[in-house]
């Protein structure tokens, strides 16, 4: 009797911890920025952006915005994305631009990364920066009868703060290739 409560417990162990579950998908946010909150509304666009250092397609946001995803974090993922101001903005950005990434629960936010890039933008920055931040702590089975990462609808927040100089009318920044991917 003991050798089956213990053979019990250890298949629902392996079974918690998502074994045999088929394999999780990238999350390719551009592919879902319909269904994404856009804070203003009418401050975004899909496109292909060049710098420097290549074409990503990606998230065109105007100074300041914020976009929010409400996504299932699956097991081992991480966020990968890429950023960089529109060469317009090279010059003249008043204060420079802040990149925030960020993840809440619709009880608390946590900021993932927070970057400012400064005017004028020296010839190092006119490229892609690339960022990649694990997101595993929030997705799978945690010990607890109150925290289930894997069964909340996490919100994926990207924001993006500052104000252009003087004369300037609009300042874009843009969020390259962001997705959500599970690392091996």
């Amino acid at each position: 009797m003991r050798r089956d409560a213990l053979l019990l417990l250890l298949l629902a162990a392996a079974a918690c911890t998502g074994r045999g579950a088929a394999p999780a998908v990238p999350i390719d946010l551009v592919a879902l920025f319909d269904s994404a909150d856009k804070r203003p509304p009418r401050a975004f666009s899909v496109r292909d952006a060049a710098f420097e250092n290549g074409t990503l397609r990606g998230i065109v946001a105007a100074v300041p915005s914020r976009i929010t995803w409400r996504v299932r974090i699956p097991r081992r993922a991480t966020l990968r994305t890429a950023f960089g101001i529109e060469p317009e903005g090279w010059r003249e950005l008043g204060d420079g631009v802040v990149f925030r990434l960020g993840i809440s629960d619709r009880r608390t936010y946590e900021t993932l990364l927070s970057q400012r890039l400064d005017a004028p933008v020296s010839q190092g920055d006119r490229g892609w920066r690339r960022v990649s931040v694990d997101l595993s702590r929030f997705a799978g089975w945690q010990w607890s009868l109150f925290y289930h990462p894997s069964a909340t609808l996490w919100e994926i927040i990207f924001s993006i703060d500052g104000s252009p100089a003087p004369g300037i009318d609009r300042v874009e920044a843009v969020w390259g290739a962001p997705a959500i991917e599970v690392v091996r």
